[in-house]
């Protein structure tokens, strides 16, 4: 599974690249606003394919970024 790093991007332009990134895996929604972070980022991970990699619960996490790093460390 590859899927692109957040580094030097913002949220929304991330999670537009990610949700192509993972496409095959299923219905990836629209973020459009960050204050959406946290629910995208639940909503992907409950997603069969990426479930399995155990991936973290980005309502752990106060920043984006540091929760699409391990999110990325994890699915990869």
């Amino acid at each position: 599974m590859n899927v692109t790093r957040p580094q030097n991007i913002g949220l929304i332009d991330w999670s537009d690249q990610v949700a192509l990134d993972l496409a095959q895996y299923g219905v990836i929604p629209k973020v459009h606003s960050e204050s959406e972070w946290q629910d995208w980022g639940a909503a992907v991970s409950r997603l069969p394919q990426i479930s399995r990699a155990n991936p973290p619960n980005p309502y752990a996490y106060a920043d984006w970024k540091t929760w699409a790093d391990f999110f990325c460390g994890a699915i990869v």
